[in-house]
């Protein structure tokens, strides 16, 4: 995860760009699909000093989850990009937060609002729907603007 912020007082507005690291495959009949998930957040979140050289935080976000679906000897491609729009949560960590590179962990939960968005078809049927529950860790570098 990459976090772009901009604190404001005890906030801080954030502009974050996750990259999912699990492999997210299906088979299918002579082939499969696979998906590959990027997250588009942004977010408000309160931090609370720990100590002079950490902090915590918790805030809610608003999330665009990109995924790109590719297949693999199936007769219809069942291929391309679609996003998918949610509501999260996050608590996390950093270390030290004022200087120009200050690594985090992030604890995620979104809602994920699958019914918004449209779907990847193979034979007439849906594949790789959303979960409309999804939780992640993030690790990362959190950089000021």
């Amino acid at each position: 995860s990459l976090q772009l912020a901009r604190r404001l007082g005890q906030y801080r507005l954030g502009l974050d760009v996750g990259f999912d690291l699990g492999d997210h495959q299906t088979a299918m009949a002579s082939g499969w699909l696979s998906l590959r998930r990027e997250a588009l957040a942004l977010r408000v979140t309160r931090r609370v000093t720990l100590a002079h050289d950490s902090e915590a935080s918790g805030g809610l976000e608003l999330l665009g989850v990109v995924e790109t679906a590719s297949s693999e000897r199936l007769p219809e491609t069942g291929s391309g990009t679609r996003l998918v729009p949610g509501l999260g949560a996050r608590i996390g960590a950093s270390f030290w937060p004022d200087s120009a590179a200050s690594p985090f962990v992030d604890l995620t939960g979104a809602w994920l609002i699958g019914a918004a968005t449209r779907a990847f078809r193979v034979g007439g049927n849906d594949v790789l729907t959303p979960r409309p529950l999804v939780f992640g860790v993030e690790f990362g570098i959190r950089t000021p603007l």
